[in-house]
């Protein structure tokens, strides 16, 4: 299983590897935009599987990716509300799978043991992002901060769950 993010600059979705490749010549667009927006893209082995949920990013990866691992690991159902609009994702334990639904669309089914990882992984690869993106601007020193802290707690409650 992949998760990764995409954002978007001006009408243009940017993938993590152009965000990598060409960050220095992205960097005053990306530092003049407001709000982050993206998505997130999950791909598994099948295309019912496949699918992606876009918010503002920072608080879809921290309230997406990091937010409910401890839970889903304990076998907790988990709401997660979208930052931009009155939405919301459920990731529902289901056995060996978690189930992830929103309204409109069908429920995916996902294996939790991939799942939770890729989850962890992606939102730390962002993290890793806004940190060479604004690491040294004092505005952002606590956005990074929080990030850091629920991507550790995340990785912790991986490492618990195994």
């Amino acid at each position: 299983m992949k998760i990764t993010f995409e954002l978007d600059l001006n009408g243009k979705r940017l993938t993590e590897q152009e965000l990598r490749t060409d960050l220095k010549k992205l960097r005053q667009a990306l530092i003049k935009a407001e709000n982050l927006d993206g998505i997130l893209r999950f791909e598994d082995r099948t295309p019912a599987s496949r699918f992606e949920l876009g918010d503002t990013l920072a608080p879809l990866i921290a309230n997406l990716c990091f937010g409910p691992i401890a839970a889903l690991a304990a076998d907790e159902t988990v709401d997660v509300e979208f930052f931009s609009c009155e939405a919301r994702v459920r990731l529902e334990p289901a056995g060996k799978d978690v189930v992830i639904s929103w309204e409109g669309e069908p429920p995916r089914k996902l294996p939790r043991a991939q799942l939770l990882p890729a989850l962890v992984e992606c939102g730390e690869r962002y993290v890793d992002f806004v940190k060479r993106l604004h690491g040294s601007d004092p505005d952002w020193a606590d956005e990074i901060k929080t990030l850091t802290e629920a991507a550790k707690k995340a990785r912790s409650g991986l490492s618990a769950a195994s």
